[in-house]
């Protein structure tokens, strides 16, 4: 699939922040926001991640966006969805967390490190979180 998914979810994003009633200010630092995010997704797709989940992702992001009112809610935003250890396991970290993200991101660090058993529950759960047909036999070859 191209990456023409993308520039729909922009499309329709762009479109309602537009029409939103909204100040001109809310509106300018949403389609920043969502301009920032669209290389950002489309490395992902690039890079050769399942459509849907990149998708999923975005549109996550987008609709984070699209209701936020304050620069520091973009800045939260605009985050990578990276988690962190609370000593108990590996959990999301903020509101704005997006677990499709973090996937992606753990998949594009797992080659080249060695991961801690706390990463490798997270990642396995998330893996069967969003493709629960495919989990038994691809966490049984790891």
């Amino acid at each position: 699939m191209k990456e023409k998914y993308l520039f729909e979810v922009v499309a329709t994003a762009l479109a309602q922040i537009e029409y939103d009633g909204c100040a001109e200010s809310i509106k300018k630092m949403r389609k920043e926001s969502v301009s920032q995010l669209l290389p950002i997704f489309l490395e992902f797709h690039n890079q050769g991640f399942i459509s849907d989940l990149v998708k999923t992702a975005f549109e996550k992001k987008i609709a984070f966006v699209l209701q936020a009112t304050t620069s520091a809610e973009i800045k939260e935003i605009m985050k990578m969805s990276v988690p962190y250890y609370n000593y108990e396991g590996v959990v999301p970290k903020g509101q704005y967390h997006v677990e499709e993200e973090e996937l992606m991101l753990w998949f594009g660090i797992v080659p080249y490190c060695k991961l801690k058993p706390e990463a490798n529950d997270r990642i396995s759960f998330l893996f069967s979180k969003f493709f629960p047909k495919e989990a038994p036999y691809v966490l049984n070859r790891i």
